[in-house]
């Protein structure tokens, strides 16, 4: 894409209706996040045989003016502990911990 094409994606997801606000992504130098929504409970077992997603409602653009790299994260998991958290690709490619993301939206 060209940078024109780039900033208009950015500047529609500024202006969209459900736009929360727009903050540096802690996870990764460079990159941005455009929040439309944002929670996220850590699932707790006893077993600790697996970890799954307690609940999620992230809805973001996430995206780097030096690379001209784009992601959008829509992430709904809103059955208790049934999403295994290895699945989560948002969080696999930026390596991030669950507990980390939780300090960072509260």
């Amino acid at each position: 894409m060209t940078e024109e094409q780039f900033y208009q994606l950015i500047k529609n997801a500024e202006d969209h209706p459900d736009y929360l606000y727009k903050k540096d992504a802690y996870y990764s130098n460079g990159y941005t996040e455009i929040v439309f929504q944002d929670s996220y409970e850590i699932y707790h077992r006893e077993d600790d045989v697996e970890s799954n997603v307690g609940w999620a409602d992230i809805e973001k653009v996430i995206y780097n003016p030096e690379t001209l790299n784009i992601i959008y994260v829509c992430f709904h998991a809103n059955d208790t502990g049934v999403y295994n958290l290895d699945e989560v690709a948002y969080f696999s490619r930026f390596s991030i911990l669950e507990e980390d993301y939780v300090k960072s939206i509260e």
